[in-house]
């Protein structure tokens, strides 16, 4: 039952007061290693490789500190799954952090202007991005 993981999700949540992450990546290697360096820095880390996933947990009232998507998934990039999740709940409650490959870099800014993404991490620094997104929200 839905409800009974939602209320569980909640009371877990209180009891820890650790920062909760989302993050989301379909590149195994890249998530495991995210993953750890999250659980390094204090976070109770939540995984999945897919972005339908994604949508379905936040949809569904799972609650997130922060939730990391991957921009260059094959099916539901960042762009595409935070669209899907703002045509069913408002997505200005959500701190949404898109992950960006070193290629993206010079585009970053466009995508908190024309997304509701609230910060990007970038995946070529995630030891300094990942202290300074803990530090900055």
């Amino acid at each position: 039952d839905k409800n009974n993981f939602a209320s569980l999700d909640k009371v877990s949540k209180n009891i820890s007061n650790k920062k909760r992450v989302l993050i989301v990546d379909d590149d195994y290697t890249e998530l495991t290693y995210l993953s750890k360096e999250f659980k390094r820095n204090s976070f109770e880390v939540v995984t999945t490789m897919y972005g339908k996933d994604c949508i379905d947990k936040v949809v569904n009232n799972e609650e997130y500190d922060y939730i990391i998507i991957d921009d260059e998934m094959a099916n539901y990039n960042a762009v595409k799954t935070i669209s899907e999740i703002e045509k069913k709940i408002d997505v200005t409650k959500l701190n949404v952090i898109v992950l960006l490959g070193k290629d993206k870099e010079s585009i970053k800014d466009h995508y908190l202007e024309d997304y509701p993404f609230t910060d990007y991490l970038l995946k070529d620094n995630y030891k300094e991005e990942i202290k300074r997104i803990k530090d900055s929200h």
